[in-house]
């Protein structure tokens, strides 16, 4: 073969190999631009699920897990359009929690907390329980718990309206509102952190005068949104028995909710018993001076929530 010819044919071989590399070369490019979209989308997703399971609930949001906890007054709708700011009914003296703490034991049908109440920072509110348990209300009226929250930053058990339902309450309604927890900002809304074991006084929205016998127990760390009226009153905190509101939570919501995080507990949670200890045994005199004592009703109620279609019970 001539010399000319072999130099022909190593041309031709180097232009054949010239471009066999160049199709790998966009090759590989190729394939490091698919796995990089891929890479990107990943990252994405994995910063969005961690987003969404941090963020704490929209209170204009029109699920149930991001309503506030409140008294249900739909027994009585007249009176939930009183001013706010007014005590109604015969409300127990604020004097009776004596600026002191106590303990009180709630037996729910599950097991047996003990709570600490802390009368000297919730003293109207504190009173108020010492009250309702040292006449026996809450057994006496059937009382319950009847909703369970399960959103990620809202875990709650909320307790104490007659009947197995959360309308009505004691016959009376009072503020204001005391030892709220300080409220933290995000996107312009003010939250409240209730952290776990925290027990607090539900009432109506944008009502401080409107709360009762129904209260919550947080089950884990809780943003509630603060309203018009502010945040909840905190009465105390549980120092015995949390592992009981786990075992509830754990068993989740009852088959007929209608909201994926927020409605009854899967089993039925009855209030046995409430009894308070560090205090004197009141008379009827005691807890409301010259005043006459209040009926046990369910009658009177505190005011409606603005959006009680909602309410199984931010």
């Amino acid at each position: 073969m001539s010399q000319k010819r072999q130099r022909y044919q190593r041309k031709v071989q180097y232009h054949v190999q010239q471009r066999t590399s160049a199709k790998k070369m966009r090759a590989y490019y190729a394939l490091f631009a698919v796995m990089g979209v891929a890479v990107a989308a990943a990252i994405g997703l994995i910063v969005w699920a961690y987003l969404e399971s941090n963020t704490i609930p929209n209170p204009l949001a029109s699920q149930t897990s991001s309503e506030a906890p409140v008294e249900d007054a739909q027994q009585n709708p007249e009176e939930s359009q009183s001013p706010t700011g007014t005590n109604t009914g015969n409300v127990p003296l604020s004097s009776l929690a004596q600026n002191k703490t106590g303990t009180m034991t709630l037996e729910l049908s599950q097991g047996t907390l003990e709570i600490e109440l802390d009368g000297a920072l919730a003293p109207q509110a504190v009173s108020s329980m010492i009250y309702l348990a040292q006449t026996n209300w809450y057994p006496d009226n059937k009382a319950s718990c009847t909703r369970l929250t399960s959103a990620e930053t809202f875990k709650l058990l909320q307790c104490g309206g007659p009947n197995g339902d959360q309308a009505g309450g004691p016959g009376y309604s009072y503020g204001p509102i005391e030892n709220a927890p300080q409220a933290v900002e995000q996107e312009g809304t003010k939250f409240g952190v209730y952290t776990k074991g925290m027990v607090a006084m539900a009432r109506q929205s944008s009502n401080g005068y409107s709360m009762g016998s129904q209260f919550f127990i947080m089950y884990g760390d809780t943003y509630i949104p603060e309203d018009a009226a502010g945040g909840y009153s905190v009465i105390g905190q549980v120092v015995k028995g949390q592992e009981i509101l786990d075992e509830i939570a754990a068993k989740g919501l009852a088959s007929d909710a209608t909201d994926s995080s927020d409605g009854p507990p899967a089993d039925a949670v009855d209030i046995k018993k409430v009894s308070v200890s560090g205090w004197p045994e009141y008379t009827q005199s005691d807890y409301f001076a010259a005043q006459s004592e209040p009926a046990a009703s369910t009658d009177q109620t505190t005011p409606v929530p603005e959006d009680s279609a909602d309410e199984g019970g931010k």
